[in-house]
């Protein structure tokens, strides 16, 4: 399937797509295509976050503690309007109700690579992520969190689980968000 294809001659608008998953599941680079190929708007919600406060996650995480950045970050997911693609943080379905919000208000999607996928990705922007410098620790945190957040990230409406970076997520949402229909 092109990835040009738009979206609306061919199902009613879902509201918004709200894609979740662990960090490095591919939110951001799914979301950015799959908005082109809806014909709607793209919306990260980590940079959605920097913008509105202008300063970055970490100084946030830094500043503030996680429970008053995970508070920040429910309000701001609840006040995304319109139709777009939206690219959630890892944690947002997992605090303040979240996950319940999405699917009330949009189509919440899973995007669920195997760890070794989600290992590699961690591994290559290691750079940007100080925390994650040791292999053993990451592979941890991986298996830790994933743990603790599966049972939330599985209330989604769709899941999206995949063992290759080869894998057209694209092209398999809009078949399986067809469906729904």
């Amino acid at each position: 399937m092109d990835h040009q294809t738009h979206f609306s001659p061919l199902l009613p608008e879902p509201g918004i797509v709200f894609l979740t998953g662990f960090m490095g599941s591919g939110k951001t680079h799914t979301g950015r295509l799959l908005a082109e190929a809806l014909s709607v708007p793209f919306v990260d919600l980590d940079d959605l976050i920097e913008s509105v406060t202008t300063k970055s996650i970490s100084t946030l995480f830094a500043d503030y503690g996680e429970a008053n950045f995970r508070l920040l970050e429910s309000r701001i997911l609840r006040s995304i309007l319109g139709n777009p693609v939206v690219a959630t943080g890892g944690g947002a379905p997992c605090y303040f109700e979240g996950m319940q919000y999405m699917n009330s208000v949009g189509t919440t999607v899973f995007l669920d690579p195997s760890e070794d996928i989600l290992f590699d990705r961690l591994v290559a922007e290691r750079a940007h992520r100080p925390l994650l410098q040791e292999d053993r620790a990451l592979r941890e945190l991986i298996n830790g969190e994933m743990t603790v957040r599966r049972s939330t990230y599985e209330q989604a409406v769709l899941t999206l689980s995949y063992d290759s970076d080869q894998f057209p997520v694209v092209d398999q949402l809009l078949e399986r968000l067809r469906e729904r229909e």
